[in-house]
């Protein structure tokens, strides 16, 4: 019981915050890539559907696109529902290795400081709910 209480008051706040900290320093990175790639068309050649479990799905997407005249199919990094075979999609690939791509979807560069914001600020709510309370009891002894 004391266990789950210190886990419940302790541990999950700080790995919401270390996980707020990894998402916004992902996001970091990630927008810095995505800054040094060109922006291109491609179009959607397949969508491999793989099934991890009974709960899980993996969408492998595949897709075509041309930089300087030479024609490339690569997987994406992003999967939404309404992908289809034929479907043309922004993606943005590396100059300097055309097969590096990613989707250049319009909150996908969003995405990590979103998750990164909440998960850190629910840490940091539900850590000074705890502390707070203890910071205030031991002063009010002395």
């Amino acid at each position: 019981m004391i266990i789950q209480r210190i886990i419940i008051r302790f541990v999950v706040p700080v790995v919401l915050i270390i996980v707020g900290v990894y998402m916004m320093i992902y996001g970091i990175n990630t927008n810095e890539k995505r800054n040094k790639f060109t922006k291109t068309t491609a179009v959607i050649e397949k969508i491999n559907e793989e099934y991890v479990d009974a709960d899980e799905t993996h969408y492998g997407v595949f897709v075509t696109y041309t930089v300087d005249d030479q024609q490339y199919t690569n997987e994406i990094d992003t999967y939404i529902a309404g992908f289809r075979k034929g479907k043309k999609v922004r993606i943005l690939y590396n100059p300097d290795d055309p097969n590096e791509i990613l989707y250049a979807g319009k909150f996908s560069a969003y995405v990590p400081f979103i998750i990164s914001g909440v998960a850190f600020l629910i840490g940091v709510i539900m850590l000074l709910r705890t502390v707070v309370p203890l910071f205030m009891a031991a002063t009010s002894k002395e």
